[in-house]
């Protein structure tokens, strides 16, 4: 995807994690809030909307909420604002489904530009690869995104530490965002 220069550098972009679309009355809490957050970005004119993870919660997905969500991304076409995201453990299906509709971007392994600000997104990653992925890294300058940041490995991607699962530091990142404004690119 090339650069897209924006029309102004005050616009912002929007940020969130754990949305977890579901069936149920989980789903539908989930649902609201994630229609809550596009209206926030529509009404305004966001750069970008960016998922940092789990929008899906795979064990528990079915059609209704692949729909709901593609009506959202839809919106988001029509108004011509981005949607970049990154795989959490709980949306890791091959090949992704939020990566099926046309207007959802990935941000893995690419660098979204928001003013002075370079964030660089990394999908989830099983500990032992983590140090490996991150070395892979090209020297940047970049605030690196990934959607787990607890000292742990969750071998198995349930999200919990479980027996036989020890803890450990090496995927232990830190996430500092300080400005949203400028340039989207990839």
């Amino acid at each position: 995807m090339a650069k897209k220069k924006l029309s102004t550098n005050d616009r912002p972009v929007v940020f969130f994690a754990d949305a977890h679309l579901r069936e149920g009355w989980q789903g539908e809490d989930a649902k609201y809030a994630l229609a809550q957050i596009v209206a926030w970005g529509l009404e305004h004119r966001a750069q970008a909307i960016v998922d940092a993870g789990d929008l899906s919660d795979t064990l528990r997905l079915r059609a209704d909420p692949i729909h709901f969500l593609f009506r959202l991304l839809d919106r988001l076409a029509a108004e011509e604002i981005p949607f970049y995201y990154i795989l959490g453990n709980h949306n890791l299906d091959k090949p992704s489904w939020p990566g099926a509709h046309p207007w959802a971007q990935p941000l893995h392994e690419r660098v979204l530009v928001a003013g002075s600000e370079r964030i660089y997104g990394l999908d989830h990653q099983p500990a032992d690869d983590l140090p490996a992925a991150l070395d892979r890294l090209a020297a940047t300058d970049a605030t690196l995104m990934i959607t787990e940041t607890s000292p742990f490995t969750d071998a198995n991607g349930s999200g919990f530490v479980e027996a036989g699962e020890r803890s450990r530091d090496a995927n232990r990142v830190a996430l500092r965002i300080t400005g949203t404004t400028g340039v989207v690119s990839s």
